[in-house]
């Protein structure tokens, strides 16, 4: 059998056209002889997730994306589809995240849940969202970029504070200090032995109390006690007895001044002392009188003879 040009040009270009939708699909991650099983996963945000990304689980690549379109609910969700290898065991509980490298590159990472049961090919995942090592390191570069900022106002604010006047003012600050500790190192110098007797007294002094630290301690004691037997003394009630005596005194001090009471009267009343020194002066002149005439005032009679 003869085959004309025109089939076998037909077959060529049939040919020609699969190898390179074949060679298109490979180049996308699409083995067109495999057998592939294919799942979904619901999702609020992609975060950034395209066509041929891959699907790895236990960080070995099992398949990719297919597709990625918005449900018909019109709920704003995301479904994306994915191939999985045939011969990968995908369970019902499997979660399919989206996660990212360094670079960028998104991946979904499947993860086996508490459900062993088989997922059968058409089934929906769980989908969620994982920061992965990019999401943690973002933390970090904000708070680098952060101290960044900070360092870079702090050397601002230096290079404001250390201009030259502040410069300057900070060397004659270190040569006064400089001048400073050279007098200080002269004086110490030339006062060696001043220094050197002053800690022997010192020193002397701490061996005495060192000594003595029994009688200290006795004396201390003793302050002890004496404050104690001050405290059970009630000083407080003593000296409001004797502010009480005092008040009284001076109520007593002022009705005398004021000539209320005998002895008032007798401060205040010169007519009662004129009266008490008449009356002293008459009785110094009976006492006088009796001593030179005692028979005018005291008779004596041995045999019972009464003279005229």
């Amino acid at each position: 059998m003869k085959i004309s040009n025109e089939l076998k040009v037909g077959i060529v270009v049939t040919l020609t056209i699969a190898g390179v939708l074949w060679g298109l699909n490979y180049l996308k991650g699409i083995d067109l002889f495999s057998t592939s099983n294919k799942y979904y996963a619901v999702y609020d945000d992609v975060n950034g997730l395209v066509t041929s990304n891959p699907v790895i689980l236990n960080g070995f690549k099992v398949g990719q994306v297919d597709r990625i379109e918005y449900a018909e609910d019109k709920s704003g969700k995301l479904i994306v589809t994915f191939r999985v290898k045939g011969d990968v065991y995908i369970t019902k509980s499997t979660q399919a995240a989206i996660t990212s490298d360094l670079l960028g590159s998104k991946t979904v990472e499947l993860g086996y849940g508490d459900d062993r049961t088989e997922a059968k090919d058409g089934d929906t995942l769980i989908g969620s969202n994982s920061s992965g090592l990019a999401g943690q390191i973002t933390p970090l570069k904000n708070k680098a970029e952060g101290l960044v900022t900070s360092l870079d106002s702090l050397s601002m604010a230096l290079s404001d504070l250390l201009n030259d006047k502040s410069r300057n003012s900070l060397a004659k600050t270190f040569a006064n200090l400089e001048h400073a500790t050279a007098g200080i190192d002269e004086l110490v110098s030339s006062d060696k032995s001043k220094l050197r007797s002053l800690l022997n007294n010192a020193d002397g002094v701490a061996s005495n109390l060192n000594k003595n630290s029994g009688n200290i301690s006795n004396i201390l004691k003793n302050f002890n006690a004496l404050s104690d037997s001050l405290n059970q003394l009630n000083l407080a009630a003593t000296i409001n007895n004797l502010n009480k005596a005092i008040s009284d005194l001076n109520n007593t001090l002022a009705k005398i001044d004021k000539g209320e009471g005998t002895l008032g009267k007798l401060v205040n009343n010169d007519s009662l002392y004129n009266n008490l020194n008449s009356a002293s002066a008459n009785l110094d002149k009976l006492m006088i009188d009796l001593k030179a005439h005692p028979s005018r005032y005291v008779h004596v009679s041995v045999f019972g003879r009464k003279d005229k």
